[in-house]
């Protein structure tokens, strides 16, 4: 989970030149509605941190059709089509912003372009992200207590551990994932936070990975406890992992949050490490 760089649009321009791009029915709709339009731009850019809360103008059904219809501007071979690879590039690693972890291919509306057509092309409404998290969130706004996605353009998460990990180490190694509110920290954005995580089912989709990449590492971790140093010798390694991991993809990826918990572990770096493989590794 991390932030992303507005895109710098004259997005006005931007609505203007779609309508020229359009058939002429078209064009006369969207004329007709295009004072609303502007106006509805310059909300959302008022609107900091509270997208959520505007209200959708009031158009017929025609006018909706024809005002979500700019967006098909952004396919394959279409004017626009530039700006949807644009939008797609400033994707950290090409990385999903909502999860972190799965690769971007589609441009998720943060407002939904059924309920607020007005914004089906605007830019700052149109998040790069992965085919999961555009489906999880589907058309949802928020919920009744105000809560709502984080808005990757909008929302920048503070410098601090706000995903974590909780390993335990039993009969096998179990690790799972939360959201960890700061001890008197009433920022809102928290609250988002947690809505986003639980709305997205991270917690479970961390956990898959975290066992993938567990397993999958378990002789290396067999290693560096044999022959650089026993329990602090493997937990210093997995301190540089989450470090590594920090400067690649943020505080709050899952693999920091993975790594910083096992590091931190005794019980993991003194033997519970030996349970995530039956074989006898022989270092």
């Amino acid at each position: 989970m991390y932030s992303l760089t507005p895109p710098n649009r004259d997005d006005w321009e931007d609505f203007l030149v779609m309508c020229t791009r359009r058939a002429p029915e078209n064009r006369s709709v969207l004329s007709g509605v295009s004072a609303q339009v502007e106006a509805a731009y310059v909300d959302y850019h008022r609107q900091y941190q509270k997208p959520s809360r505007l209200s959708a103008i009031s158009i017929t059904k025609e006018q909706s059709d024809a005002l979500k219809g700019n967006f098909d501007l952004f396919d394959v071979g279409r004017p626009f089509r530039t700006l949807r690879t644009q939008l797609m590039a400033e994707a950290r690693n090409r990385k999903c912003p909502m999860c972190g972890h799965r690769d971007v291919a589609t441009l998720d509306h943060f407002l939904p372009k059924s309920v607020y057509p007005e914004y089906s092309a605007l830019s700052i409404n149109l998040v790069p992200v992965c085919p999961y998290c555009n489906n999880e969130k589907g058309n949802k706004l928020g919920d009744a207590a105000g809560r709502r996605f984080v808005h990757a353009y909008y929302d920048t998460l503070p410098e601090m551990e706000l995903l974590v990990a909780d390993v335990t180490v039993d009969s096998s190694v179990f690790v799972t994932f939360r959201i960890d509110r700061p001890s008197g920290f009433a920022d809102p954005l928290i609250d988002n936070l947690e809505y986003h995580f639980k709305e997205l089912k991270l917690g479970e989709c961390f956990e898959s990975e975290a066992f993938d990449e567990l397993t999958g590492r378990a002789g290396m971790f067999h290693y560096q406890y044999a022959n650089n140093g026993g329990e602090q010798g493997l937990a210093a390694m997995l301190s540089v992992e989450a470090v590594s991991e920090r400067r690649k993809a943020g505080l709050n990826s899952w693999r920091v949050a993975l790594y910083n918990a096992l590091a931190r572990n005794r019980d993991f770096c003194s033997s519970g490490f030996r349970l995530l493989s039956r074989e006898d590794w022989d270092f």
